[in-house]
């Protein structure tokens, strides 16, 4: 099952329930603290509450949380004390379905409880499954509560239910078993198939041990290089893929530096420069912020593109472009170009300012390199009562933005900059 939407309510500068679409090349823009961060944390934040042993409905422990309590999750605009979160999935085998779920704050407990499950297939609304939380009849502190299930509007009785973060588990031979559990399924994986890039990743050690190979890219990229050099001692597939990238940018060619220190097998990333001799090496952490912080997004990337992912993967990425030149901006859109094209197709959804990697975007699907209907944007901005609100763009085959969504001047700074750069060499050749 795709992942092909979220949906959530008085979450973060989001009172009102607001909804993101989903596609294989999904951007957020937006002005600085508008909320493109909230949301695209709240997909490590599902997968992470979505693991198993979660004492809480949310993973407030998670790293994308940052030490958030379930309070300074809730909207500043709002008094209400229940949080609305909701997914939405897709599939080339079966038909789509929802699930959404209430979740309430009982600060004299200082407990979360999933107060509201619903899960509807919008082919049959009488098939949707409501199940609400029997206040008077069970402990909040118990991850096993009694819920009052109705299918459609018709009530079918009280059932116990036990709940470890989003996953739960109902009595099995009942009316509503088959689709709840069709409806747990895919957050069960939710763990396993987002993998989060935070904004600020980490620079690659000078130097590693070989170890476990690595199954999950880490938040702040540092197993990146792991990647790189346990690839180096089999296909080597991933680190040509990789490689190649760094040379249409730098024109350096990446390598895995392999040797024996102290008994062990070790490695370092390096890079080779243009037109050095046979042997001169230079491990990457030495070439720069750029190259350091790149190197992750590029690896997870890779990952992608050659299907070393779980099927339906979800990458989420902060700034990829941090550090770097605005030539390489381009050509990472190129990359997640492939990847959102590439089969099985993962998601890919973006936070970033780069008006260069969303004209490369543009020109890929001037090109017929991705269909418009794989791309989506998504414009947070702050509306005039302090709220954040989104707008969503799509693009005709020209990769025209489509409707009255884009915003008017966006990207306009750089005309103006040069604009009144001319204006002032005109002024000086008249004094």
């Amino acid at each position: 099952m795709r992942l092909s939407a979220i949906f959530f309510e008085n979450y973060r500068a989001f009172a009102d329930e607001a909804r993101v679409e989903l596609r294989p090349l999904t951007l957020l823009f937006g002005y600085n603290s508008a909320g493109k961060s909230s949301i695209l944390r709240l997909l490590p934040i599902l997968a992470a509450s979505s693991g198993p042993g979660q004492s809480g409905p949310i993973a407030l422990d998670s790293i994308a949380a940052r030490g958030s309590s379930f309070k300074d999750l809730l909207s500043r605009q709002s008094s209400s004390p229940e949080l609305k979160i909701g997914l939405s999935w897709t599939s080339e085998t079966t038909s789509a379905f929802e699930i959404s779920y209430s979740i309430r704050d009982l600060a004299d407990r200082e407990v979360q409880v999933v107060e509201k499950v619903h899960v509807s297939l919008p082919s049959s609304a009488e098939e949707s499954i409501t199940a609400l939380w029997s206040a008077a009849t069970a402990d909040a502190s118990s991850s096993t509560r009694d819920y009052e299930f109705r299918i459609g509007a018709a009530a079918v009785g009280t059932f116990p239910v036990t709940f470890s973060g989003l996953c739960f588990q109902v009595p099995t031979g009942q009316s509503f078993t088959d689709i709840t559990n069709r409806a747990v399924a895919p957050i069960r994986d939710l763990s396993e198939r987002v993998h989060w890039l935070n904004s600020l990743r980490s620079v690659p050690a000078r130097s590693g041990r070989f170890g476990v190979r690595p199954r999950h890219m880490s938040a702040d990229g540092s197993n990146a290089g792991a990647y790189l050099a346990h690839d180096s001692l089999g296909s080597r597939e991933l680190l040509q893929e990789t490689s190649m990238w760094f040379e249409r940018i730098t024109g350096r060619r990446l390598d895995i530096l392999r040797y024996s220190a102290g008994g062990e097998q070790q490695y370092s990333v390096v890079v080779n420069p243009p037109g050095a001799s046979p042997g001169i090496e230079i491990p990457i952490v030495d070439t720069g912020e750029g190259m350091a912080q790149v190197l992750p997004v590029v690896v997870l990337g890779c990952l992608a593109r050659l299907g070393y992912l779980p099927n339906d993967s979800i990458l989420a990425i902060e700034h990829p472009e941090l550090h770097l030149h605005p030539m390489a901006h381009a050509e990472l859109a190129a990359l997640f170009c492939k990847v959102a094209t590439t089969t099985p197709r993962p998601t890919v959804v973006i936070e970033t300012h780069s008006e260069n990697f969303l004209l490369r975007v543009q020109i890929a699907i001037a090109r017929g390199e991705i269909s418009k209907e794989d791309v989506i944007i998504h414009w947070i901005r702050a509306s005039d009562d302090g709220l954040s609100v989104i707008d969503t763009i799509t693009f005709d085959d020209s990769a025209r933005p489509q409707g009255s969504s884009w915003p008017p001047g966006v990207f306009r700074e750089d005309t103006e900059l040069a604009r009144t750069l001319i204006e002032l060499r005109r002024q000086r050749t008249h004094e």
